[in-house]
């Protein structure tokens, strides 16, 4: 058993290290498993939040609910990454088409039908306020597949 937990700091620390602490290794840490540290860290990394029982020790608990601002937040942040890209696919596929040597009756090919899925599924992304539910529920537009055959 290397690591020791305090509520203080909802830190870990491993004894092994506890030299280069000096004088800052926490006075009310405690030690743990091995076991229950692995289980904790694969919780986090789940999604849980790691916070001190009653008695100083960890445990995995639900992460608070997000405020409605928060939740709008977060799906803006998404959005915008989402639109990111589908401006990166859509000006791929425009150079791709400006410097290929494409006739007007070539309108059928499966770059311009790439180009058309991408458009309206930035398109798409850009209404989604517009949902009836958002921001508690949002129904995420399907990303176009990156090649479109004939």
């Amino acid at each position: 058993m290397n690591f020791y937990y305090s509520k203080t700091t909802n830190g870990f620390y491993d004894i092994r290290l506890k030299s280069s602490y000096a004088d800052n290794w926490p006075s009310d840490a405690i030690q743990i498993t091995n076991d229950l540290y692995a289980d904790l860290i694969a919780g986090q990394s789940s999604g849980m939040i790691i916070t001190p029982n009653s008695e100083g020790f960890p445990s995995l608990c639900e992460p608070a609910p997000l405020t409605d601002e928060e939740l709008r937040q977060k799906i803006y942040y998404e959005k915008n990454s989402l639109i990111d890209i589908a401006l990166r696919q859509i000006n791929m596929i425009e150079t791709s088409i400006k410097y290929a040597d494409y006739k007007p009756e070539d309108n059928d090919a499966p770059e311009k039908r790439n180009l058309t899925a991408w458009v309206n599924y930035f398109n798409e992304l850009k209404s989604i306020e517009q949902q009836p539910n958002y921001p508690f529920e949002v129904e995420w537009p399907e990303i176009p597949s990156d090649i479109v055959t004939t």
